[in-house]
């Protein structure tokens, strides 16, 4: 009898060790799991505003081009005359 309940609690005692060790193994998890989730919007917002940079260049070399072409025929034009 004696030994039944020695046995008994020494389980009871491992399912409980088992539990802990799974609650902190989760609990880490889920701190990773949100440290990687803040990783990932931050790179997503990087990617975003790269994007958004290289619109604006491409607009900016697009007036560039623009300018130099009306500068270019504008100096015919005076050329002509």
């Amino acid at each position: 009898m004696d030994k039944l309940k020695i046995q008994n609690k020494t389980e009871k005692i491992s399912k409980s060790e088992k539990n802990n060790d799974f609650k902190k193994s989760n609990e880490t998890l889920q701190q990773e799991n949100k440290i990687l989730e803040k990783q990932r919007n931050e790179l997503l917002q990087g990617v975003k505003k790269q994007l958004k940079l290289m619109d604006i260049l491409k607009r900016q070399r697009t007036h560039l081009e623009a300018a130099q072409l009306f500068h270019y025929t504008q100096n015919e034009f005076l050329y002509a005359f």
